[in-house]
């Protein structure tokens, strides 16, 4: 009786495990604060199709380029604009990037700000706001666009000194949502965000106003996965998720 329960509990197990992938990858990404959502939800569709396990790090594309510039352990790097991508090819850093999304810029308030945020740019000059929040152009592509955007529509310099900058574009959310800032310019991914997206409302920046935001992701030659990176990197790309990115405000 024994050896029969143990020779039944014996084939259970060895059943298991060979329902098991032979090997799970553990893939290490660098991401932009602005792919999050889309991403998040991109990455749990990935581990439940191979058994692979991805582990993101989000932040602004050019703290993180700094990162993966000296030698961070990361296997893909996803940014939120192409220069950084094309950078990191140039120095040999990384396969050729691929383009996962063109991001949008908005103006964002929240749904009970008195601001008539439907007047654009021209929300900025009224005179109850005391802060504007963008994300550090420095180190953020949508930081860059916003103030590409001012400049554009000639209202810089009058609000200039009202700007306060975001480490990166969630940064800037929280500026704003926390009444830290009046109005502040974010992704519309952003915008789409479950967290943000009943609070608030906002305003389409039209994409003649400033440069395109198209992002590009990489395989990073260091990685000590390339096969799954690049299998990881050819699912985010492919049709299969294009409508994860789309709902997320990526075209």
């Amino acid at each position: 009786m024994r050896s029969k329960l143990f020779k039944t509990t014996l084939s259970s197990v060895f059943a298991m495990l060979v329902a098991l992938p032979a090997w799970a990858a553990e893939l290490k990404v660098a991401a932009a604060v602005s792919a999050k959502d889309a991403l998040d939800e991109i990455t749990g569709q990935f581990e439940k199709k191979t058994g692979n396990h991805v582990s993101v790090t989000y932040g602004s594309s050019g703290k993180l380029f700094t990162q993966v510039s000296q030698g961070a352990p990361f296997d893909l790097y996803f940014s939120a604009d192409t220069e950084s991508p094309a950078e990191l090819f140039k120095q040999g850093l990384c396969e050729p990037p691929k383009r996962y999304g063109r991001g949008r810029l908005v103006l964002w308030t929240l749904k009970p700000s008195p601001l008539d945020i439907d007047k654009g740019l021209k929300t900025l000059l009224d005179p109850r706001i005391q802060k504007v929040a963008i994300a550090n152009p420095v180190v953020a592509p949508y930081g860059r666009a916003a103030v590409e955007t001012m400049r554009f529509a000639k209202v810089y310099e009058q609000v200039e000194k009202k700007l306060v900058k975001g480490e990166n574009i969630s940064q800037t959310a929280q500026f704003v949502d926390s009444g830290a800032a009046d109005i502040g310019f974010l992704s519309l991914s952003l915008a789409y965000s479950p967290k943000l997206k009943e609070r608030g409302k906002y305003w389409m920046v039209p994409l003649n106003l400033h440069q395109p935001i198209d992002q590009d992701a990489a395989v990073l030659k260091g990685s000590q996965e390339l096969a799954t990176a690049r299998q990881f990197l050819s699912f985010c790309t492919s049709g299969e998720t294009r409508e994860v990115w789309h709902r997320f405000g990526l075209e």
